[in-house]
This record gives C-alpha cells, structure tokens and sequence, in this order.
C-alpha cells in the first residue's frame, strides 16, 4: 500500500516586490502549516518523505508541517522541478520514488497540483486552496506506474 498526500503549499504575501520563487507565507500561511501538521497527527498519516518545490513558500510550508509531526524521522527533499510544475511533471517525480518510502506528501503550487487531484480523481475538475490536502491511498507497493492503479480519496482537507 502506498500512500500520496497531495498539498498546496499554505497562504502567500502578494509579494508584487519580489520574484514568485521568493514569496514567503503570510501569518495565516504560517498557522495554517501547524493546522496540516495536526490534521496528519490527529489522523496518524505521516509521511516519510516531504518533497517540496524549492519555492521560499513551499518550502516554510514544509518545515512548519515537519516541526509540528510526531516523528523525527521525516526526511525533506527540496526539488526545483516542482516549481510551477504541470500534473505530468508531477506524475514523472513521484514514480520516480524510492519504493522503500510507503508514505509521501508532495508539496507544490497551482495548478499542477490540482490538476494532478482531477488526474488521480477522474471526472473532477476541483481546484485546492491554499493549505488544501488530498490524502490518496494505492494497493500498490511500487511507485512507478502507481498512477494505473485504482485509488482511494482518504480525506481532502480545504483551508481557507
């Protein structure tokens, strides 16, 4: 069984000074990121690995969501091809995980990641938030082509 967790990365400053790379969460981004941690916690969901798109607020959204796990044990890989990725680039990374991880959250932006939601969820054209979360679960125990596998939707959280 292999387990996907699907996150947006939390609320962001409008940041018309800055690059979109270096935008950093706002106040509500940096609580909402404590909130996923306890929604995990409270489910007894936790990740082995979070692969983050190198953006300053994929990447705080991560760390925050770390800090705040039960475990220690939860590795962080930051992965510049997450950044603004499509559905298919996302899909590409994630069957390219190391079958020893049974549990793993992705976090990147919009819109890949919803539209990676509607690829997983066929026939939905749903759109996550800022925060927002879908928890898949495959009867597999391979990555690679896990996307060929029928799913189940555990939980979708919405934050905003």
């Amino acid at each position: 069984m292999k387990t996907l967790i699907l996150l947006r990365h939390a609320k962001t400053e409008n940041g018309f000074d800055k690059k979109d790379i270096d935008r950093c969460l706002t106040e509500k981004g940096l609580n909402d990121s404590k909130k996923i941690a306890s929604t995990l916690n409270n489910i007894k969901i936790e990740p082995q690995l979070v692969i983050s798109s190198n953006s300053v607020r994929t990447h705080q959204t991560s760390s925050i969501l770390i800090e705040n796990m039960h475990s220690n044990n939860i590795e962080l890989l930051l992965n510049k091809n997450l950044y603004n990725a499509s559905a298919n680039q996302l899909i590409n990374e994630i069957e390219g995980i190391s079958n020893s991880y049974d549990c793993v959250m992705v976090v990147a932006h919009n819109p890949g990641i919803s539209d990676l939601v509607n690829v997983i969820k066929v026939n939905t054209t749903f759109g996550l938030p800022p925060g927002g979360m879908a928890i898949f679960e495959f009867n597999t125990d391979d990555w690679n082509g896990i996307f060929n596998v029928e799913s189940n939707l555990s939980l979708l959280s919405l934050m905003e």
